[in-house]
């Protein structure tokens, strides 16, 4: 479902996966913003719509919180962190990220699937940097890591 809600563009999938990860939403993050990982806006007029977004959206709907695209950005185009290996991912990511306008807010993360968990991890640090508490990252699928022919690993 993810790999045809990301590149099949069968965004009805959103919804249900949304929802599911409504249900493992931990008590306590209740009081949290919804953040998606965002996309670059090239990445995002290309693809035609973000899916971490939707996923936020279905899930934070059904959660009864409140999402916000407006406070993270993606300043900086990045690679296709699927093509690189572990340390690539990292200096790819580098000051890819900006938080516009938030401070000292609770915020949830929210991706379709976390692999090496470096873009999470710059998109946590400039909340963090910013003020702001990240309580946690909510995603559809944990990706198992496999390093590439040019992975420095």
């Amino acid at each position: 479902m993810i790999t045809r809600l990301k590149y099949g563009d069968e965004t009805i999938f959103a919804g249900h996966l949304g929802r599911a990860l409504a249900h493992i939403l931990p008590s306590d993050w209740q009081d949290a913003k919804v953040i998606p990982i965002p996309l670059h806006p090239r990445r995002l007029a290309e693809r035609g719509y973000n899916q971490a977004a939707l996923l936020a959206v279905a899930m934070a709907r059904q959660a009864h919180l409140n999402v916000t695209t407006a406070h993270l950005s993606r300043v900086r185009q990045t690679q296709a962190q699927a093509r690189l290996g572990k340390v690539l991912r990292a200096e790819n990511l580098r000051n890819a990220f900006r938080v516009n306008g938030l401070s000292q807010s609770s915020v949830i993360l929210v991706d379709d699937v976390v692999t090496t968990g470096h873009t999470v991890d710059a998109c946590a640090e400039v909340l963090q940097d910013s003020g702001n508490s990240v309580r946690g990252v909510l995603c559809c699928a944990l990706a198992r890591f496999e390093p590439s022919s040019d992975s420095h690993l």
